[in-house]
């Protein structure tokens, strides 16, 4: 085949079009498509490893209740570690504790 000017504009807007489109559809899931697309190579459940699951006490997004709902499902021997009065992010807000 031979290119010309437009045969390359018409690649070149294809190629565009579909980029823009997958950018569009990322978007339109907000800062949350990462967490709701991950596929977890392995079921917790299957998980013979050793877990500290650390957590904060008053973690707006998960509460001690579902800490330990999540952690009665790992599979291998698992830590719960609660930080009274812990937020999220104890990495940031907690690093004496650490």
């Amino acid at each position: 085949m031979r290119y010309t000017r437009e045969t390359r504009m018409v690649s070149f807007t294809s190629g565009l079009h579909s980029y823009v489109s997958a950018e569009l559809t990322l978007a339109s899931q907000g800062p949350w498509q990462s967490f709701l697309s991950y596929d977890p190579p392995q079921a917790l459940a299957d998980n013979t490893k050793p877990v500290l699951y650390a957590a904060g006490e008053k973690d707006p997004n998960v509460t001690p209740e579902v800490i330990r709902m999540i952690a009665d499902g790992i599979g291998g021997p698992v830590t719960v570690g609660i930080v009274p009065d812990g937020v999220h992010q104890l990495m940031l807000f907690e690093t004496a504790t650490f």
